[in-house]
């Protein structure tokens, strides 16, 4: 068995890239929609690499606590991208926030927001994607 099935919130990381990737189904996308979704798009491509890191950790062997890890290398290359992909993840919470007022706002000032109800919620899932990303890559600080 895969260690990487035993990672905390591996079903629900699962499930909201599925849920992501339904959002953003070609046939939704039309050039009237497409600029807010894009820059949602770039917000869940990079609140993804943090994940990836943590997996190629948990892949290779490693642990975020040293004590724990099989691989000490992987735990170093954490240990030295853990700031970077902490502000990364910070970053990506606070863009997929301003982005979602921005809409919210848009929507409201213009009465649109109930015939936009799937950019709404591509909106949401990336927010709540994004939240969930920034906690579980804050939560695994590397420890020694």
């Amino acid at each position: 068995m895969l260690p990487l099935v035993g990672f905390p919130y591996f079903g629900f990381c699962i499930l909201m890239l599925l849920g992501l990737g339904v959002v953003f189904c070609p046939k939704n996308m039309t050039p009237r929609r497409s600029s807010s979704r894009a820059i949602a798009l770039t917000i869940n491509v990079l609140t993804t690499l943090p994940l990836l890191a943590l997996f190629m950790l948990i892949i290779r062997g490693g642990a975020p606590t040293a004590q724990l890890s099989g691989n000490m290398s992987a735990w170093s290359t954490w240990g030295s991208l853990w700031p970077m992909l902490a502000i990364l993840s910070i970053g990506c919470v606070v863009a997929a926030f301003l982005s979602l007022f921005a809409f919210l706002v848009l929507q409201l000032h213009n009465k649109t927001l109930a015939a936009n109800g799937s950019q709404l919620l591509h909106q949401l899932f990336t927010f709540g994607y994004s939240l969930l990303a920034a906690g579980i890559t804050l939560s695994n600080f590397p420890d020694a």
